[in-house]
């Protein structure tokens, strides 16, 4: 997964994200997994228990930290309007307050794109540590 974030996940203060849910996802199933539609019929995006790569930019190689790759795992994953973050959520961001996650969101989406109150996915993670 992709993001800008990195010392914030490694400190362990951000351990929620939120994306932009797009018209092809199907959204979360049963066995808990976000699927997106395709010519092929559908593809996993993103899985409830299954561990990503911490990633700058897509096609990048992921983050390491202390020689090890820097990888989260899914915890939940929900769907909702952007605005319903509370003051907790926007913490475990990685920032303080909603006006905080407001400009970064800004920073992140444009200018003007908070206006929009977009459904998101609410993605809950938590930082995998190698023993």
């Amino acid at each position: 997964m992709i993001f800008r974030q990195v010392n914030e996940i490694l400190h362990g203060e951000k351990t929620q994200t939120r994306r932009i849910a797009k018209d092809n996802e199907i959204g979360v199933v049963a066995n808990g997994g976000v699927f997106t539609r395709s010519t092929n019929g559908t593809r996993l995006k993103w899985r409830i228990g299954r561990d990503y790569a911490v990633m700058p930019k897509r096609g990048k190689p992921c983050y390491f930290h202390e020689g090890k790759p820097l990888r989260i795992v899914i915890t939940d994953i929900r769907c909702e309007p952007l605005h319903n973050i509370t003051e907790a959520e926007a913490r475990a961001e990685g920032v303080a307050s909603i006006a905080e996650y407001r400009n970064l969101w800004e920073q992140i989406n444009g200018a003007g794109s908070w206006g929009k109150n977009p459904l998101v996915w609410v993605i809950t993670f938590e930082r995998v540590v190698y023993s």
